[in-house]
């Protein structure tokens, strides 16, 4: 009869057989990005993101496929209704928080899925973005498709933003 500790060994090898495996399938993040995760205090935070902006998209979507966001519009613009049903007014202006905005790809995909859906070509479309970092924001604003970019801790929106906070929005995307 094994004991427990001779028992788990194999499946100790294995486990970091496939650490290994997997470690040398991903491809290491680019400094900027570990800059985010090595972060200690919001200084350091502010920094990373204001050295990351100008390359955000190109690591995000060329180098890792990020799909967070073109999945995010889809799946709001597919749930919209009419205007007459989402408003109790009757009216058609919809509007977007793009809360963690960072450089817009939100947006961007938001401001495509709603011109290819019929449902939401029936509305007025104003999206706002909202991100920590005022040069992913500054990003973010050459894509031409927010009427509105926030600086804000999404941690204390409601202490950054006052009473504006709960009348931006009629959606929310958060795409992660």
């Amino acid at each position: 009869m094994l004991g427990r500790t001779a028992r788990r060994q194999p499946v100790a090898r294995l486990q970091a057989t496939a650490r290994r495996h997997l470690a040398a399938a991903t491809p290491p993040l680019p400094d900027a990005w570990q800059a985010t995760y090595d972060a200690a205090d919001d200084a350091a935070m502010k920094l990373a993101y204001r050295d990351w902006a100008p390359t955000y998209d190109a690591d995000s979507l060329g180098s890792f496929g990020y799909a967070a966001p073109r999945a995010a519009a889809e799946l709001l613009c597919k749930h919209l209704r009419p205007p007459s049903l989402t408003s109790p007014s009757g009216g058609s202006e919809l509007t977007v928080l793009d809360a963690g905005a960072g450089t817009g790809l939100v947006g961007q995909e938001l401001f495509a899925a709603a011109a290819r859906h019929p449902t939401a070509t029936m509305h007025k479309l104003s999206i706002c973005g909202v991100d920590y970092s005022l040069d992913m924001l500054a990003e973010a604003g050459k894509k031409g498709v927010y009427s509105r970019l926030l600086t804000a801790d999404l941690n204390n929106l409601g202490a950054n933003l006052g009473a504006e906070a709960t009348s931006l929005t009629q959606w929310c995307v958060l795409a992660r």
